[in-house]
Order: structure tokens, then C-alpha cells, then sequence
């Protein structure tokens, strides 16, 4: 990758965490550089998008209008953007569809019901890095296996979601992974309840 201008990067360009995915490396970007909103930092990477309810097609956790200004602002090439993705994954079953948000193509197709419609995080974990990984995006994986406790859709005080995308907007602010978007509290200092078995212990992952 050619050495930028200074202006063409964003001050601060932290690594993807191991594992993490798209919308929350998206998040943290955006919480770094100072923007309250998404939109805003989405407007500088893809400026072809006009409309808030763009952000819709990010959702998918899939590359899109490939990465537009993403790996200059960020300083990332695209396989490490591709990496937060679930096309490795697609690639084992099907050729990679194109995603060209302008040619209102989606990848919805293909993934509709296999990735969820709202962030879910587990606070415990979020006490290590405040990141969401990829495995959890995915609809069947609804616990913690390492601290076997549910991963959580909805803030314990006011039921705010973390974020979630509607048929007009992505609702979430920067900050999303980190607190609560509506009374503020710290998703890593709420104790999450146990996932147990029918049996009642708690469930644990074995290596």
C-alpha cells in the first residue's frame, strides 16, 4: 500500500481484534475518531451513499462496493477487511456473490436468517476488549461458551438495543459495543445470567 497524505487517513486506525467482526470494527472506528454517528464516518468511506438507510446493507457482516475508502482511511488492506467478513465462509458453498450498493444488489440472498438483526454481546467478555466477534453475528450461536452465559440483545435497565438495523436507519451510535446508546450504563459492569441445562449447572466449554 503507497505511503498516504496525511489527509487522506483518519487520525486514529486501530487494529481489527482477532476474530472481530465488520460492524463492530466499524463502531470502534467511529468512536475513535470522534464521530457520534456512524453515518458520518459511512459518508467518508462510500461518499456515492446519500442516504442513511444505506447502512442497511452492512448488516450482512459482507464486503461492499469493494471497501470504497475504507482501506486508505483506515490504512488496511482489503483481505484484513475482508477477514472481519463472512465470505470465507460463503466461499465453501457458493461462488462469492458482488455486492455494489448503487446497483442495489445485496448479499441478502444468500445469507437472510443466518446472520442476526441486532448485535448481541456477552458484557463478561467485553470486560477483555471492547469488540464483538464474528462467530456471535451469526443466528444460531446465541451463548458464551467461555463464560456460559447468554450473549445479550437488550440493555438490563431500559431494554435499549446495542444496535440494530430497520428499514430506515442503523441504530446505534459510536459507542454502541461499549454502553448503552440510551441511559449510558457500561455493558462489562452488568453481571449476564448463566446459561444452564436441564439438569441446572452451568454449562462450561471443554478443550
Amino acid at each position: 500500500m503507497p505511503e498516504p497524505w496525511a489527509f487522506e487517513v483518519w487520525p486514529a486506525r486501530p487494529a481489527p481484534d482477532p476474530g472481530e467482526c465488520l460492524t463492530s470494527y466499524l463502531l470502534r472506528l467511529a468512536e475513535d475518531n470522534g464521530r457520534v454517528r456512524v453515518w458520518e464516518l459511512i459518508q467518508d468511506v462510500f461518499p456515492g451513499w446519500r442516504f442513511p438507510h444505506q447502512l442497511r446493507v452492512l448488516r450482512w457482516e459482507y464486503p461492499v462496493d469493494a471497501w470504497g475508502r475504507l482501506p486508505l482511511r483506515a490504512q488496511r488492506s482489503p483481505a484484513e477487511l475482508a477477514a472481519l467478513t463472512v465470505a470465507s465462509w460463503v466461499a465453501k458453498f457458493r461462488a462469492l456473490p458482488a455486492v455494489d450498493h448503487r446497483g442495489n444488489r445485496s448479499p441478502a440472498s444468500a445469507l437472510r436468517g443466518a446472520i442476526a438483526p441486532t448485535l448481541r454481546v456477552c458484557p463478561r467478555c467485553l470486560e477483555a476488549a471492547p469488540s464483538v466477534p464474528l462467530l456471535w453475528r451469526l443466528t444460531p450461536v446465541v451463548a458464551c461458551l467461555e463464560h456460559g452465559c447468554w450473549l445479550q440483545t437488550r440493555c438490563p435497565d431500559c431494554a435499549h438495543r446495542p444496535c440494530q438495523w430497520t428499514r430506515r436507519r442503523w441504530c446505534a451510535n459510536s459507542s454502541a459495543t461499549q454502553r448503552c446508546g440510551s441511559c449510558s450504563i457500561q455493558w462489562s459492569r452488568w453481571c449476564p445470567p448463566m446459561r444452564r441445562d436441564r439438569r441446572g449447572p452451568r454449562l462450561r466449554c471443554h478443550s
